[in-house]
Parts: structure tokens; sequence; C-alpha cells
């Protein structure tokens, strides 16, 4: 009796054992599409919570709701931020029902899924084992959206950054045309900064040094920081002639710089 439940066991085992590592095989070969599963069903979780608070999650819904209704960002909303967060936000109003679960599933299905995934496409690019690194963008999501449950314009912002470094790593060796890598690159930092303009100059500060640091050839350097910031300037001039076109270029500078200066000087009696 004992030798039939012996051998039951490690005919089990064997069995689990074929299994497991079918399962991981499987895992390696699509650990995209698992990935992207994974992270759909942590957001989701949060999506279908409508809750509403007295803070910044109903305050952008309003601002998206209204923009959607025909409401001027800067001239009728008090918007202290760079618009592309917004735009997006109208968009998706115009495309979808104006309602607070097409507004939750933007700010945490859709923009969480894009931030998580492309810190996977990250970790994998800087040779961190598939399933590592689908173990440690599982738990930073975790902790992440369970501290800031609202994606907001912060988290987009920090997704282009993160889709900036990404493009930086992925072509530190290239041999792609680098005027198009530098085109992208100035794009990216044309996001960042139109999503959030503090995080735009920080990210635009590191990624300069960061290129200054591991390009060859400090000539090769400033030939890509210089074609990148003239993509940026290009598309930051078209979003500012575009806000003076529909005459709230005015209300763009007074809440995103002249307030914010006023409000540092206060902070800091400057």
């Amino acid at each position: 009796m004992n030798f039939i439940l012996l051998c039951l066991y490690y005919y089990a085992k064997n069995i689990i054992g074929e299994y497991m590592e079918k399962i991981k095989e499987f895992i390696k070969k699509h650990d995209t599409i698992v990935m992207l599963i994974v992270l759909g069903m942590i957001s989701l979780t949060f999506a279908f919570v409508l809750k509403l608070d007295a803070g910044d999650t109903l305050w952008n819904f309003s601002n998206v709701y209204k923009m959607s209704n025909g409401y001027q960002i800067y001239n009728d909303l008090n918007v202290i931020i760079t618009p592309l967060y917004f735009y997006i936000g109208k968009i998706i109003f115009q495309i979808f029902p104006r309602n607070y679960l097409t507004y939750n599933i933007y700010q945490n299905l859709i923009i969480y899924v894009l931030l998580f995934g492309t810190c996977y496409s990250l970790m994998k690019k800087i040779k961190i084992r598939k399933l590592d690194a689908m173990l440690f963008t599982t738990i930073i999501s975790l902790i992440t959206i369970a501290v800031m449950p609202e994606g907001s314009y912060n988290m987009l912002a920090i997704l282009f950054a993160i889709i900036g470094v990404y493009n930086i790593i992925a072509n530190i060796d290239s041999n792609k045309n680098r005027h198009i890598v530098n085109i992208i690159q100035g794009i990216i930092c044309f996001l960042v900064f139109a999503t959030k303009q503090n995080t735009g100059a920080l990210f635009v500060i590191g990624m300069s040094l960061a290129q200054i640091i591991t390009t060859k050839g400090k000539k090769n350097a400033i030939i890509n920081l210089v074609e990148q910031g003239i993509t940026a300037i290009f598309l930051t001039t078209g979003l500012l002639f575009y806000m003076y076109q529909n005459n709230y270029l005015d209300g763009f500078i007074n809440f995103c710089f002249s307030r914010n200066r006023r409000i540092f000087k206060s902070k800091f009696k400057i």
C-alpha cells in the first residue's frame, strides 16, 4: 500500500512539474501579452470603484467634462498645468459616454496599463530576466495603484518620461538613423512638457545630462540635443499658436507659470 502511494506521489509530482514547465515556457513565449492581461486585471479592480471624493480626481473629471461641453481650458477652468491630459480626456469624452466610469477607465486602466507595460519593457531592455521583470512590475503596480489609485496627469507625464528613457537606452549603440531617433526623442520631450511643465523641465535636464555622459563624442551629443530641442520647440510653438488662435494663451501663461511663480515666492519668502 505504501509502495502504491509512493508511486502515485512521484507520478503526480512529475505531471505537475511538466505542467509547470509548460506554463513557464508559455509565459516566456507570450510574456508581453500575459503581463498586459495581469496589469489590466489589477487596474480594472480600481477602474470600477466609482467613488467620488472632494479632491484632484473630482476636479480633473469636472474639467474634462466641462471641456467636452464647450468650456475653454484656462479661460473658464482653473487649471495650473499644461493641457495635454485634458485634451486627451476631452477627445475620449467626445467618442465615448461622458461619465465618471469612462473617465476612470481613462485614468486608471489606460494610463496605468501603458505605464507599467512600458516599465516592463524597460526592465527587459536592461537585461532583467522575463519572470523577474514580471514579478517586479506586478509588485510595483500593486503598490503604486494602492497608494495612488488615480492615474491623472502625473502618471501620464511619467509614462511619457519612461518612454523617453526607453528610447535613449534602446538606441545608445543602435545603427538606426540618428535623425529619426532624435526627432522621436524631441516629440517625447514635448509630450512630457505638454502633460506637466515641471516634470517636463526635469526630464529635459536629466535626459540632456544622461546623453552628454553616455554618448560617444561630445560633438555627437550636442548634435543630438540640438535636433531634439528643435523638434520639441517646433511642437511647443505649434501648441502655443493653437492656444493663441483660441484666445487662451494669456490664461495658460498666467495659470501655468505666473501663478506658480507667485506660489513659489510666497512659500519660500523670496
